[in-house]
């Protein structure tokens, strides 16, 4: 009796672990062919901190708001989004920037490059091949640096260099790569006490004439976090049971792979002003200790200081910041013979305070609507740099056409159609001759 009771104990368990073992096979073939898991298209890159993963495939989800519709977004074999890059070159734009670029909250077709494809192929009555260059999270920075890696290889006639005004001057401090050589050199700065904050005209006279050697753009030991990097490293290239996808669908749902560290919780749209401005105050006391770990990539959020209290030390230095980069951008574009222009796109809460994300103009009586995107024009004609600011055409009777609803702070697909239309318009005054 009791042997009988072993031998149907055994079989029991054999059988509930077949059933497990079928029920998992089931489950991996289901997803692997209706919802595939795809590895993370980013990878940890030492130069750019991150870049995409050549051939990579995601799905980007849209919130409920905006439709729920799931985009596939695939990565071509040179790291693009987008179709393979033409093997015979004819003319080529190439378009640097951040998600706003890489648009992968839309169908490739409904992106800015694919429209500006359309318009201007449209227009000049020839082929000219357009290239998303555009990574999700890049600031102006990354973007400069991924503009000269790639130029020898690809040789752009014309290159279009888009500054998001709503927190490209932010992802300079977060990025750690340029900087004031005298502030990031010591690693014991008094942060009450720093003084040499320079205007943005003092600060073009010195760097321009280089009566400041401590001046100096870029830092060259910057990295990324090590639990920031290992996490990038296993999404791109997931190692035993995480190569299965039911093992990362579960990850998924409990957001268990995740490589933001920032919480979020109670944070909304009628506080996120508040909290973002608290934040770029934390980011710059980090930054101005000396610090050389990069801790953020993807959280990157309104730049409050800026637009709210505009001689804030920390404010002042990232307005630096853009200049010294879109100084190096200019003398770049000059020495290649490089046509380039600079793309300003506003940001939705400065169009309209009133929507999800709101912003009380009684507490805070500085805050001026068309700051940020106006000092990046400033900055970009400064430099001697073609520029088209959106703002202007964008701040209508309904701003809020051009944008996704709710949380999602992007252009739509209309707002992407209209700029590429604009930019379509410029490139073909600006650079009308043959070359």
């Amino acid at each position: 009796m009791k042997l009988y009771k072993r031998e149907s104990f055994i079989i029991n368990i054999a059988l509930l672990f077949s059933s497990v073992i079928i029920l998992f096979i089931i489950c991996e073939l289901y997803l692997s062919y209706f919802h595939p898991e795809y590895n993370s298209i980013y990878q940890p890159d030492k130069k750019l901190l991150f870049r995409l993963v050549p051939d990579g495939k995601k799905i980007y989800r849209r919130i409920p708001v905006n439709g729920g519709q799931k985009i596939q977004i695939r990565i071509n074999d040179s790291g693009f989004r987008g179709k393979e890059i033409e093997k015979i070159k004819k003319k080529r734009i190439m378009v640097y920037g951040d998600s706003f670029i890489e648009g992968e909250f839309s169908e490739l077709k409904n992106t800015f490059c694919e429209r500006l494809k359309f318009e201007i192929n449209n227009a000049s009555k020839q082929y000219i091949e357009v290239i998303n260059a555009g990574v999700v999270g890049y600031g102006p920075d990354q973007s400069l640096l991924k503009l000269e890696e790639d130029y020898e290889k690809y040789k752009p006639d014309i290159v279009i260099f888009s500054i998001y005004a709503g927190n490209d001057f932010g992802d300079l401090i977060r990025n750690k790569i340029f900087s004031y050589a005298s502030i990031k050199s010591s690693s014991k700065i008094n942060y009450a006490d720093k003084k040499k904050y320079l205007s943005l005209t003092e600060t073009k006279k010195k760097y321009d004439q280089n009566q400041d050697s401590s001046l100096l753009s870029n830092t060259n030991n910057y990295y990324l976090k090590e639990s920031l990097r290992v996490c990038l490293d296993n999404n791109a290239y997931p190692g035993g049971i995480r190569k299965f996808n039911l093992v990362r669908y579960i990850e998924r749902k409990l957001n268990l792979n995740s490589c933001n560290d920032y919480n979020y919780n109670g944070i909304n749209g009628s506080n996120y002003v508040d909290w973002s401005l608290g934040v770029c105050n934390d980011e710059f006391k980090d930054y101005v200790s000396g610090d050389n770990i990069v801790k953020n990539l993807f959280n990157d959020h309104y730049d409050a200081d800026i637009s709210l209290s505009p001689e804030s030390k920390s404010a002042r230095y990232k307005i630096n910041l853009m200049y010294i980069v879109l100084n190096n951008l200019y003398h770049f574009s000059k020495i290649k013979d490089l046509r380039t222009l600079v793309l300003i796109i506003p940001p939705k809460i400065d169009l309209y305070q009133d929507g999800y994300f709101k912003l009380n103009k009684s507490i805070y009586p500085k805050f001026n609507s068309i700051r940020l995107s106006k000092l990046a024009e400033e900055i970009a004609v400064l430099n001697h740099l073609n520029c088209l600011n959106l703002y202007s055409f964008f701040k209508t009777d309904n701003p809020l056409e051009f944008y996704f609803n709710g949380s999602n702070d992007h252009w739509n697909d209309r707002g992407q159609d209209y700029a590429a239309r604009l930019t379509t318009n410029l490139i073909l005054n600006l650079f009308s001759d043959n070359r």
